[in-house]
């Protein structure tokens, strides 16, 4: 089986939520199922980018590389006064 092949996944899901999905995908013209897999990918896609931020963000605290809430309160006033 390929990386890309179909695969079913059953769930279960509030019936106003697949109301709102089969509205949806009516008025896109698309298959409800397409609706479905386009909406994983980008939610799949999104929250491995949000842990990848926040694994980033973790391994920066313990290299001591931030900056204090003072220091970025001088930064951020430095860039607005350079704004203005």
């Amino acid at each position: 089986m390929g990386m890309n092949a179909p695969v079913t996944i059953t769930g279960a899901v509030p019936a106003d939520i697949v109301h709102a999905l089969d509205r949806l995908a009516g008025r896109l013209q698309e298959p409800r199922e397409q609706v479905v897999a386009r909406a994983v990918e980008e939610f799949v896609a999104r929250e491995n980018e949000l842990i990848d931020l926040l694994d980033a963000a973790e391994q920066q605290i313990e290299r001591g590389d931030f900056l204090t809430q003072e220091q970025m309160e001088r930064w951020f006033a430095e860039r607005t006064r350079s704004r203005t």
